[in-house]
């Protein structure tokens, strides 16, 4: 962008990854602004006008002329602190002001019609793991006009729509996946992002494997369904004690029983008869407290039951 001499411009929403130079007298307003980049990206001496939301990532640089002579950010959000609502990069020779607008969508002094700029996602983060569910977490710097889908797949090529999530002024988000196939030991999950203008960014593909725990041990329940007896075929890193929880769907806890385990391959025992048909997940712990792997598993009636009630 051209240095600004003597003059307005405004937008809806601005994204800044080259340089603007406002110099004195002049002034840039804007709904929202999001500075990114990796040099001086906002310098001289005039005004920075933000109605909305304000977010300055990567290395972007704000840099006024000297501390005599800085480039002033007028934020109508402001809180007090010298900041953008998300940080990131350097201010050097910047003052912040708080000031009041008309109207959201006029500024004082400023006569130019508005550009509306579309702007893009740009994902911060997105991970998942699985605490007896999957769960997703996933971060994107500001946009109002993006709905997010997730998608979950068994295979990591056919991929099905989960559920849709509007946007939040924090841009971070979690969901839990509670209707994931627990015989599905690997779990692939993107975020598909849509812009008002149908314009779709995916996320990368993040997979969840329910059967892996902490330190490459891994837990596999058979049968699963189980009716009365089930074995929990555990490969340990150690030799070491361990504490194996039965929790209900709710999380609470219902049995536990301590095993001594060897390293490499081990075959725990469980009778399960005691408990009601349904879904439950168990977990294995050192003695420290640390969890070390986690695994669901569903209970049956079994037929003896069925035909004596019958």
């Amino acid at each position: 962008m051209d240095s600004l001499r003597g003059r307005c411009q405004c937008y809806d929403t601005l994204l800044n990854n080259s340089t603007i130079n406002i110099t004195s007298g002049s002034a840039i307003k804007v709904v929202n602004f999001v500075n990114t980049g990796s040099k001086t990206d906002l310098s001289g001496t005039g005004g920075l006008y933000i109605m909305n939301y304000s977010s300055q990532i990567n290395k972007a640089v704000v840099a006024g002329t000297s501390a005599a002579l800085p480039v002033t950010i007028y934020d109508a959000t402001r809180t007090g602190a010298q900041t953008f609502d998300q940080m990131g990069g350097t201010f050097t020779n910047t003052t912040f002001q708080n000031f009041t607008p008309d109207t959201v969508g006029s500024f004082p002094g400023c006569s130019v019609t508005y550009m509306s700029v579309v702007l893009p996602v740009y994902w911060k983060y997105f991970t998942a793991s699985a605490d007896h569910y999957p769960i997703l977490n996933w971060g994107y710097v500001f946009t109002s006009t993006t709905q997010y889908i997730v998608e979950r797949s068994y295979d990591n090529k056919n991929f099905a729509a989960l559920t849709k999530v509007g946007t939040e002024p924090s841009g971070n988000y979690r969901y839990t996946d509670r209707s994931a196939d627990p015989y599905q030991n690997r779990i692939y999950y993107r975020i598909k992002a849509v812009d008002i203008d149908g314009r779709i960014h995916n996320s990368e593909t993040e997979c969840v494997n329910l059967s892996t725990g902490s330190n490459g041990s891994t837990i596999v329940v058979a049968p699963n369904p189980a009716s009365n007896q089930l074995t929990v075929n555990f490969t340990s890193e150690q030799h070491q004690p361990v504490k194996l929880t039965i929790h209900n769907a709710l999380g609470h806890p219902l049995r536990s029983t301590n095993f001594e385990v060897a390293t490499g391959k081990n075959a725990l025992p469980l009778d399960v008869s005691s408990f009601k048909e349904g879904m439950y997940y168990m977990t294995i712990e050192k003695t420290s407290g640390e969890l070390i792997a986690t695994q669901i598993f569903l209970k049956k009636m079994s037929r003896f039951v069925n035909e004596k009630e019958a």
